[in-house]
């Protein structure tokens, strides 16, 4: 499965995508998105994993914008988020909390190929930064 073209006008699909990285302990991103290419807008979600204690080291919900980009033999879809982590908060209660950020990412597609680079970084409960380059790949 590859991605869709720079030129395709779908409207609005779901794809799924998750890093691919063969290090020992390495964390995991899986990313669930649903992309309006009419609006060049994403919305959706991020789980990160990783093997150490506590295995969901970050989760939230994400949006951005879906940016083309040409060069002179290809192009790639490139993919600018950031995320927040999820707050069930009563609207009844005002107007609520200020959220923090907790992901940042730039994703990289080249166009027709289901594989990538995802540049990444994430809070944890700490609130350090932890950044991460890897590959990704298109899994739905």
């Amino acid at each position: 499965m590859g991605h869709p073209k720079i030129e395709d006008d779908f409207g609005l699909y779901f794809i799924e995508m998750e890093t691919v990285d063969d290090a020992l302990g390495a964390p995991k991103l899986l990313l669930s998105l649903t992309v309006d290419t009419v609006n060049d807008t994403v919305q959706g979600t991020q789980t990160i994993t990783q093997a150490v204690n506590k295995p969901i080291v970050s989760s939230g919900v994400v949006h951005g914008v879906v940016i083309d980009e040409y060069t002179m033999d290809s192009g790639a879809i490139r993919y600018d988020l950031v995320g927040y982590p999820r707050i069930n908060w009563n609207p009844n209660n005002g107007i609520g909390p200020v959220i923090p950020q907790n992901f940042k990412a730039m994703i990289v597609l080249e166009v027709g190929k289901p594989e990538g680079k995802a540049f990444y970084k994430y809070t944890t409960d700490s609130c350090h930064w932890n950044r991460v380059a890897q590959e990704i790949r298109i899994i739905s």
